[in-house]
C-alpha cells in the first residue's frame, strides 16, 4: 500500500486492476515533506506509518470493511444483490363498468324546491377488461393489437363476462407478452372472484357428498353458457392416492362409494358426523366431520382453476388477491382515471356529434344541454332547433 502511494499508482475495484498514473514523487514539496516525515520516525518506520502521512481523521475499521458487510433493507430482508433468474412482471387484470348515468344527478336544489320525479336507475352500461403493469402501463403493442375485451353486459344484450371469456383474454394476453417482452417471466394477477376461480365440472369437491353409497350423487352442478343448469350427469374425479396413483370415486355400475368407503380407502379414521351445518366447521378442528377431512386431503385441497391450469401449461403464473385488498394495489388508481376519462368522454359526446351534424359552438350547448340523458342527438333535432328560434 506504501508502493502505492509513492508511486501514484491507482487500484480501482470496476476493473480489478491496477493502473499506472504520474508518481507523486515528482512534486519536490511532497518529496521533502515526506523526507522530513520519515526522518522523524527513524526506526519506526512501516507501509501503514507512511499511508497514514496526511490523515489527520481516524478512518474506522468498520469503514474500510464496509464492502465485506451485510446489508438488510428496511423491512429485516438480507441483501443478497442482483438474484438469479429472469427479471418478474406482474400483470393486473383490471376489469371496470361505466355507466351512462354517472355523476349525472349532481345539481343544487332549492331547501323549499318540491321534489320532481325522474328515471331512476344508472342507464347502459359498458365493460371494459385489459391488463397493466406498474413497468410498462396498460398491455398494447405499437401496431394497435391488444387483449382489451369489450362488452355491453346485460341479459338482453352480450351477456356477461363468463369464465370462458376470461380464459380466452388470458390466452391472448399471453400471446401478446411472449410477443413484446419474451426477455421477462410473467405473472398475471386476477381478482378472487368466482368467475375466476372457476373449477372444471369433474373438479374434486368435498361439499354436500353423502357419507354411504348413493345413486343420486354425480358431484358438480354443470351450467350452460346461459346460465341454465344442464341436465347432463357428471362425474367427479377421480382422487389421488400419496403414492400418486388414481383413486375411483364411483362404483363401475355409476353409483358413489361415499366419504366413508373414500377415507377407509386411504385408511383415515372416519368421524360420526357427515358434514357440519353449511359446512361451516369450527376452526382450528379439520376431523369434525367427514367433509372437513375430506377437504383437508391434498388432492382436495389443491384443485386449481381453469385459469391456472390454461395459464400454467403456457408458462405463466396466476395468482389471486386476497378479499378486501382493492384499495392497496394499483388497479384502483387505475379505475379512478378510467372512470375520470370515461366521464369527461360522456359530457364531450354529444358535442362532437353536434359539431359533426353541422352545429356551431351555441347550437351544440343548447343541444347537449337539452338531450342530456341521450348518447347522441336524435333525428328531430334540427326541427327542435328551429322551434326554439336558434337555427
Amino acid at each position: 500500500m506504501g508502493h502505492l502511494f509513492i508511486t501514484g499508482s491507482c487500484y480501482t475495484e470496476s476493473c480489478q486492476s491496477i493502473q499506472r498514473l504520474e508518481s507523486y514523487l515528482a512534486n519536490e514539496s511532497l518529496c521533502l515533506e515526506l523526507n522530513l516525515y520519515l526522518q522523524e520516525l527513524g526506526k519506526n518506520i512501516s507501509a501503514n506509518a507512511l499511508m497514514l502521512h496526511g490523515i489527520t481523521r481516524k478512518i474506522n475499521v468498520w469503514t474500510a470493511q464496509r464492502k465485506y458487510m451485510l446489508k438488510w433493507t428496511a423491512k429485516g430482508l438480507l441483501e443478497q444483490g442482483p438474484l438469479p433468474g429472469q427479471q418478474v412482471i406482474v400483470w393486473f387484470h383490471d376489469k371496470s363498468i361505466f355507466y351512462a348515468h354517472d355523476c349525472h344527478q349532481k345539481s343544487w336544489f332549492h331547501k323549499d324546491a318540491p321534489a320532481r320525479p325522474y328515471h331512476k336507475g344508472e342507464g347502459h352500461s359498458f365493460m371494459v377488461a385489459c391488463f397493466f403493469s406498474c413497468d410498462f402501463g396498460w398491455l398494447c403493442a405499437s401496431d394497435g393489437w391488444t387483449a382489451e375485451q369489450f362488452m355491453f353486459p346485460g341479459k338482453v344484450k352480450d351477456g356477461y363476462f363468463t369464465n370462458v371469456d376470461i380464459v380466452e383474454q388470458a390466452n391472448a394476453a399471453i400471446d401478446l407478452v411472449n410477443e413484446l417482452y419474451p426477455e421477462f417471466d410473467h405473472i398475471f394477477i386476477n381478482d378472487n372472484t368466482t368467475t375466476h376461480l372457476k373449477c372444471k365440472d369433474t373438479a374434486l369437491s368435498a361439499q354436500k357428498m353423502s357419507k354411504g353409497p348413493s345413486s343420486k350423487f354425480y358431484g358438480n352442478i354443470v351450467h350452460l353458457p346461459d346460465g341454465l343448469v344442464s341436465k347432463v350427469k357428471t362425474q367427479m374425479g377421480p382422487a389421488t392416492f400419496t403414492d400418486g396413483s388414481h383413486q375411483q370415486l364411483y362404483h363401475p355400475d355409476g353409483v358413489f362409494k361415499g366419504i366413508a368407503a373414500i377415507l377407509a380407502e386411504h385408511d383415515i379414521k372416519v368421524p360420526a358426523c357427515a358434514e357440519c351445518k353449511v359446512f361451516k366447521c369450527v376452526a382450528p378442528m379439520i376431523n369434525c366431520c367427514c367433509c372437513c377431512v375430506l377437504y383437508n386431503q391434498p388432492d382436495f385441497g389443491n384443485v386449481e382453476s381453469i385459469l391456472e391450469t390454461t395459464c400454467r401449461e403456457r408458462g405463466v403464473l396466476v395468482r389471486f388477491l386476497p378479499n378486501f385488498i382493492r384499495l392497496y394495489h394499483p388497479e384502483s388508481s387505475c379505475k379512478d382515471d378510467l372512470k375520470r376519462n370515461a366521464i369527461e368522454f360522456l359530457d364531450t359526446n354529444k358535442f362532437i356529434d353536434a359539431y359533426c351534424k353541422g352545429l356551431n359552438g351555441q347550437q351544440a350547448a343548447w343541444a347537449a344541454h337539452k338531450y342530456k340523458g341521450h348518447c347522441i342527438l336524435p333525428d328531430s333535432l334540427m326541427d327542435d332547433l328551429e322551434k326554439a328560434n336558434i337555427l
